[in-house]
């Protein structure tokens, strides 16, 4: 795997300095005109090639794979791009703007036969592993239950009158389509796509900046949880007739978790390696020097499961994008 990235943000930052320590190859790394000067201190970090402009990356560089550390709103026109480059993708969470836009790239991923990751931390755990394997063990599940809420480090700003990215409708923000995601996804990864979604969501100026997504699947109900505007316990719980199981972290970083049987019965699970963006990355690296298209393709239909959550939530709250249609 040998990476393109596109995006200096804090993200970008974030994840290719540990990518560096971890041996991963580099051959480009993009920016935009105005943060060049950023993308040239990554160059130089990752021993690769600054540019200014993807289109410029793809004719001079020599990779397979695009990393994409980009605002929302541009996930979709870039991943398209570099699927059609005949490049495989993976992108920060989310995957696309909207469900019709992450259908596209799928189908546009699926058609070339390239790999497309969506980067949601979640699913590559080891601890949440053990929690699909700890399923059976409750019996038959009533209520699910996930919370990610952290007060935002941009929401004074955004209160005081400025347009941070992260909440503008323009850059495909807000709270769900931030870290409310992690907690669809956590609920998702385990029991696949609802029957019935809605979202009960507090708005300012036009955006959420907290909310309550209901999943309805039928026989039980599950709640999402997500805040920018204020913290909260950061945990995810399932109750089934067997027991119930807690993980006592926010829903991205899969932490330890208790497992508690009807009997009194109670176990400790925590596998995970100390950084939450190893096991991701080594997994997609594993899987596409494997050529397992197949293994992308299942984790694919999660993204599109959450996707849709997402897009039905948000419009049942009265957020519209302006891809949306």
């Amino acid at each position: 795997m040998k990476l393109a990235v596109v995006g200096t943000g804090k993200i970008a930052h974030q994840v290719v300095s540990y990518l560096v320590e971890w041996g991963y190859e580099f051959a480009a790394i993009v920016s935009t005109p105005r943060s060049f000067a950023q993308a040239t201190d990554l160059a130089r970090l990752t021993k690769s090639v600054a540019f200014s402009s993807f289109e410029d990356a793809l004719s001079g560089a020599d990779f397979d794979t695009v990393y994409l550390t980009t605002p929302n709103n541009t996930h979709f026109s870039l991943a398209k791009t570099a699927l059609e480059a005949g490049k495989n993708v993976i992108v920060e969470k989310p995957i696309a703007s909207n469900f019709d836009e992450a259908s596209e790239l799928v189908r546009i991923a699926r058609e070339r036969k390239l790999f497309l990751f969506e980067a949601t931390t979640t699913l590559y755990q080891p601890n949440y592993q053990a929690v699909k394997e700890a399923l059976p063990r409750l019996g038959k599940i009533r209520l699910v239950s996930s919370n990610y809420s952290q007060y935002s480090s941009r929401y004074e700003a955004f209160c005081a009158g400025q347009n941070p990215r992260a909440f503008t409708l323009e850059a495909s923000g807000g709270s769900l389509m931030d870290i409310g995601l992690y907690a669809v996804t956590w609920i998702a990864g385990l029991f696949g796509a609802p029957k019935r979604v809605h979202r009960f969501a507090n708005i300012q100026r036009g955006i959420d900046t907290s909310g309550i997504t209901t999943l309805d699947y039928g026989d039980f109900q599950a709640v999402a949880i997500d805040a920018k505007d204020c913290d909260g316990p950061n945990r995810s719980v399932i109750e089934g007739e067997k027991g119930y199981l807690v993980q006592h972290t926010a829903p991205g970083v899969c932490g330890r978790v208790t497992l508690h049987l009807r009997g009194g019965e109670t176990e400790e699970i925590d596998m995970n390696p100390d950084n939450h963006y190893q096991a991701e990355f080594e997994t997609f690296a594993r899987m596409i020097d494997l050529g397992n298209l197949a293994y992308c393709s299942h984790q694919l239909e999660t993204s599109l499961a959450v996707s849709r959550v997402l897009t039905e939530a948000r419009l049942d709250s009265g957020i519209r994008f302006s891809v949306d249609a």
